[in-house]
């Protein structure tokens, strides 16, 4: 009896301690939950407050709906691109590099014209959102009125320096004489004053009339220096150029009839104007995969254009059908590639949110020309 009580007393202490650690548990999983969704709320707020003021300053400068549609929906393609890029890093730091060569790739008639030299260096979520807008300011005026707009050339260097930050120069060449602005539009201000504002850092611009110069500091709090090595030091040549998307056809699906996956209202109709410009003749809309099982049952399409995230479904299983069938599809999602395939990936081809035309219709020619082949 003795014994008995003994292991009762042990056994009453085990399960009090083991009670006690998970009441701890839950507690620390409350903490942690209400800290994640503060912080996903602020992330959100601050994300929606940055594209209004977008949305409302871009139409301070704009002449015509046409130019102040382009402009917005540029700045907002950049920072999705940051974004994309920083949440492949699991929100770590993201190279700067990439910036340019996201930009360059979105340019047509850039192809070969841009080397960037230096190591790679990455910078903090922070310090990306805001050169991506930086970059894509300088960009965009080079395209239009510098040196990408002719025949010239943009050299890009970077330099870090150990312990202080890293200084961005950028140099056209080649171009167009440069004529100074007459007026400070919203581009300048991205230009001159975010980069010192949300940085703390230095941003000079100087119009020079063989090109445009300009030189930018970002301080070592939103740098990261590390796995620098001797190969991402050594220059571009010409032929590491980043390319650009090149030659397309703008209308690679004409006389096609095309199916479109997509459970939200606003960008379907968005997507289904841009299928409509690419050549398209017949989009059949679906919001749920039911309808668009129907709708393939009951038709034949040519193409596909599929959301992976329908609701609380995918549409996995419905490109296994198409792809059965010989219809080309091309997916299209608001996450990152590598999150957005849940170990599906393959040689699928894949847009992401938000849409912009050209990158729909490079979409559409590859998917077509992989059919053919």
């Amino acid at each position: 009896m003795r014994i008995g009580e003994a292991i009762r007393v042990a056994l009453i202490e085990v399960i009090l301690r083991y009670s006690d650690g998970a009441t701890d548990q839950r507690r620390r999983a409350s903490e942690r939950q209400e800290l994640l969704i503060a912080e996903l709320n602020h992330r959100v707020r601050n994300i929606l407050s940055l594209i209004r003021s977008l949305v409302t300053k871009t139409s301070d400068a704009a002449a015509d709906v046409a130019t102040y549609v382009e402009s917005l929906s540029g700045r907002v393609q950049a920072l999705a691109r940051a974004h994309d890029r920083v949440t492949k890093q699991s929100w770590g730091p993201a190279p700067i590099r990439g910036l340019f060569e996201d930009e360059i790739a979105a340019h047509d008639g850039a192809k070969g014209r841009l080397i960037v030299t230096g190591p790679d260096v990455q910078l903090l979520a922070q310090a990306t959102s805001t050169m991506a807008l930086v970059v894509h300011e300088l960009f965009t005026n080079s395209c239009k009125h510098g040196a990408l707009s002719s025949t010239g050339r943009v050299d890009v260097s970077l330099a870090p320096v150990p312990g202080e930050g890293v200084y961005i120069s950028w140099k056209e060449a080649g171009g167009p004489a440069v004529v100074a602005p007459t007026r400070r539009g919203f581009g300048s201000v991205i230009l001159e004053r975010t980069v010192p504002y949300d940085l703390q850092g230095t941003a000079s611009v100087r119009y020079l009339l063989e090109g445009v110069q300009a030189d930018f500091f970002i301080p070592q709090a939103h740098v990261v220096l590390e796995n620098v090595t001797d190969d991402l030091a050594a220059p571009q040549r010409p032929d590491q150029v980043v390319d650009a998307s090149g030659e397309h056809n703008p209308r690679p699906a004409a006389g096609k009839s095309v199916l479109l996956l997509e459970d939200n209202m606003l960008i379907a109709l968005e997507a289904e104007d841009m299928l409509r410009e690419a050549g398209a003749t017949h989009v059949a809309l679906a919001s749920t995969l039911g309808e668009a099982e129907y709708l393939i049952a009951n038709n034949q399409f040519d193409l596909a254009m599929l959301d992976i995230n329908v609701g609380r479904s995918t549409s996995f299983e419905l490109a296994k059908k198409l792809k059965s069938a010989g219809t080309p599809f091309i997916f299209a999602t608001g996450y990152g590639e590598e999150l957005a395939l849940e170990g599906h990936g393959g040689d699928e081809i894949i847009i992401q949110k938000p849409y912009e035309r050209d990158h729909i219709a490079r979409a559409i020619e590859r998917a077509l020309q992989r059919i053919r082949a």
